[in-house]
């Protein structure tokens, strides 16, 4: 089970505090926290890297960007279109604003998906997921839920 807990804005020394852990398949081929960055020079990432697809479930910028990531399986789900691990990527390689970022998230092209994202610049914390929230592993057509977060303490799971 993935699971993510999160603290933000409740220390002025420790404006983040994060804990987490990733449970995925063995034969998943992953690259471990390092910095790496995106092609034509755009932001450096500190994240660890999903081999076989490019994406990536944790990471930050050095631009005070924040994405985490967990997925939401359902029975008899089928391999989406798109690799959930490049939501977090598009927010932290770009400067999408949160809008901007939920709009550009086609519920049905990803599986089940858990994504919080933060500037500590903007001020901005926002969740989004696409399964929804009274009923997260049934059979049911995907849609987008989403919400901005105040500081407080949370925590993700699939």
């Amino acid at each position: 089970m993935c699971l993510i807990a999160f603290a933000i804005g409740m220390s002025p020394s420790r404006p983040l505090m994060i804990a987490g852990n990733r449970d995925e398949f063995f034969d998943r081929p992953t690259d471990p926290l390092r910095r790496w960055a995106m092609p034509e020079g755009q932001q450096e990432i500190w994240s660890g890297r999903d081999l076989r697809d490019g994406g990536t479930w944790l990471g930050v910028t050095s631009h005070g960007r924040v994405a985490m990531l967990t997925n939401v399986r359902g029975a008899g789900e089928r391999r989406a279109r798109k690799s959930r691990g490049q939501l977090p990527l598009r927010w932290l390689q770009g400067d999408l604003d949160w809008p901007g970022m939920v709009a550009g998230i086609v519920a049905t092209d990803y599986a089940g998906f858990n994504l919080v994202v933060g500037d500590f610049h903007r001020g901005v914390w926002g969740w989004v997921g696409n399964r929804p929230p009274e009923a997260p592993h049934e059979d049911t057509q995907p849609r987008l839920h989403h919400r901005l977060l105040s500081p407080g303490v949370y925590s993700l799971s699939n």
